[in-house]
């Protein structure tokens, strides 16, 4: 499975390959958080997606400061936690 990105305006993309038998919702949670670390801090962003589950995954891993994410990776080999 795989993920991805472009910022129009920029020129600006970005895809990648995902191992260890991902949900599909994985794919776009990592394409969202890549986009974001793209981005200059304080950038006013667009994000669209049709996935409920990435939109509520994304918000709750906002609303921990990246702690879910970190505590879910430190089981999982492969896996770099968001600093």
């Amino acid at each position: 499975m795989g993920a991805g990105w472009i910022i129009k305006d920029h020129d600006l993309s970005f895809s990648c390959g995902i191992n260890y038998h991902p949900s599909f919702t994985r794919p776009e949670l990592l394409a969202i958080m890549t986009a974001l670390l793209a981005v200059p801090n304080n950038a006013e962003v667009a994000i669209y997606t049709d996935s409920q589950a990435a939109i509520e995954g994304i918000n709750h891993i906002l609303a921990t400061d990246g702690t879910t994410w970190q505590t879910n990776c430190e089981t999982r080999e492969g896996c770099s936690k968001l600093q």
